[in-house]
């Protein structure tokens, strides 16, 4: 799943400190107007749902918005 994440400007190095610390999560960019690209990753969407709402809790976040979202299911037959 990826998020745009929108940040206080005044809150750059702490956001980017947070984010690249966040584990399941990669930092893919950032722009000037301080608008992040981040990957969340998890094996459950329990995993997936908590980074989220970390994010969103992180002092200096202003909004969090879906971008991407892809569910893969492992088929049963070629588990084994």
């Amino acid at each position: 799943m990826s998020l745009v994440v929108h940040a206080n400007p005044e809150k750059h190095e702490q956001v980017v400190s947070q984010l690249s610390a966040l584990r399941g999560t990669e930092l893919v960019t950032h722009t000037e107007d301080h608008k992040y690209v981040v990957v969340i990753e998890g094996s459950t969407r329990q995993q997936v749902l908590d980074g989220i709402e970390a994010i969103q809790a992180m002092n200096g976040i202003l909004s969090t918005t879906l971008a991407y979202h892809q569910v893969d299911q492992l088929d049963s037959e070629n588990a084994a």
